[in-house]
């Protein structure tokens, strides 16, 4: 009996240390890596009015870089200075959603994929009644 409990104990402690060793890299960790760079906007919408406010947005964030700071703050440069903002952000504790707080204004987007080197996010927009997923790559 006492080999059984034993073994039980080991192979639990082996089974804790195997889901730590797995779960990875934070998606945190990701986001405060590296300097992202916009890349695209996409809408799974295809009406006239996505499609001429996803050119016109494109055209705003033509070369974006965000850079977001592990105390939570964040700076998106363009090459036009006028345009560069800074703010805060933060995430949610499964890293499922990211609030970004910008000049009074917050906004909540969802994070599709947040890995190594690509960043999507997608909000609903209301004046346009569609999900915008903007994409930017690790610089």
């Amino acid at each position: 009996m006492r080999y059984i409990r034993m073994f039980f104990q080991i192979t639990l402690v082996g089974l804790v240390l195997l889901s730590v060793s797995c779960s990875g890299p934070s998606k945190k960790s990701f986001l405060v890596k590296s300097f992202w760079r916009f890349s695209e906007i996409t809408s799974p919408d295809t009406s006239s009015a996505i499609t001429s406010a996803l050119i016109n947005n494109r055209a705003f964030l033509a070369n974006q870089i965000i850079k977001f700071n592990e105390d939570n703050t964040f700076i998106t440069q363009f090459p036009d200075p006028q345009k560069n903002s800074q703010g805060n952000w933060e995430m949610n504790s499964d890293e499922t959603k990211i609030t970004l707080f910008i000049g009074g204004n917050k906004m909540t987007w969802d994070i599709q994929i947040l890995n190594e080197s690509i960043f999507e996010m997608k909000r609903f927009d209301d004046p346009l009644s569609a999900d915008l997923i903007y994409h930017y790559t690790m610089q």
